[in-house]
């Protein structure tokens, strides 16, 4: 077969695999976060109910999140937000001082890890990179997510989940991100169901390849080959 013709069935594999490569999960250790691509009311006062809802959203078919448990980044008249979100580290340092990511779906079908904090405490203390409205399928949305929330990751008294008023932020990358913005903008009515966010516990990115990635490796070398040995028979 001539060379020209190898080099285009090996070239034709290699884009083939591209779309179907999975995220490139950051180095070390990291935490996703997310916006639930369905919708709740904020009536239940417990936060389990919003947990709950939370590990079902980040599971469903087609997620692009990895297999993890799961927090709703909200708060209850008895639970608030950082508490929740960091119950799922039990105690474990890295998995608190985590730097925090999306998942986003490019125009190309390729999928990006964006930054949106430097760890959980950062994105309280208002340093935010990204405001969080990528969905578990990648998809961003602008919306509003019920949070019960303050802008310190507190529990905004009065207006917890739960209450008749809550704290509700918004999901826009269209503005400047910042925590009043993406938890403490306005208030819903408990009523009318809205997103929420949701966090994981610790993840760790993987030295091995996965599946994608090593056969796409397995198509250069071949390649690679193909050319060599065609050099070597000139």
């Amino acid at each position: 077969m001539p060379l020209s013709r190898r080099t285009l069935l090996a070239a034709s594999a290699l884009s083939a695999l591209t779309p179907a490569l999975a995220l490139a999960a950051p180095s070390g250790d990291y935490r996703l976060v997310f916006l639930t691509a369905d919708t709740t009311t904020s009536t239940s006062t417990d936060i389990a109910t919003y947990n709950s809802f939370v590990n079902t959203e980040a599971t469903l078919t087609g997620t692009l999140l990895p297999a993890s448990t799961w927090a709703v980044l909200g708060s209850t008249a008895t639970m608030n937000a950082v508490t929740n979100a960091n119950s799922l580290c039990n105690g474990n340092s890295a998995c608190i001082n985590a730097p925090l990511y999306e998942v986003v779906l490019n125009p190309n079908s390729s999928v990006s890890d964006v930054l949106v904090a430097s760890s959980l405490a950062a994105m309280f203390a208002g340093n935010i990179s990204s405001t969080i409205n990528a969905l578990q399928n990648g998809n961003q949305l602008y919306g509003f997510a019920v949070t019960g929330t303050n802008d310190n990751g507190t529990t905004a008294t009065g207006n917890e989940l739960g209450a008749s008023q809550v704290a509700t932020g918004l999901a826009d990358s269209n503005t400047p991100p910042t925590e009043a913005g993406t938890f403490n903008l306005l208030l819903s009515n408990n009523s009318q169901p809205k997103s929420v966010y949701g966090i994981s516990g610790l993840l760790q990115s993987s030295a091995v390849p996965e599946p994608a990635s090593a056969a796409l490796l397995g198509v250069g070398a071949g390649l690679m080959l193909v050319m060599r040995r065609r050099r070597k028979a000139a």
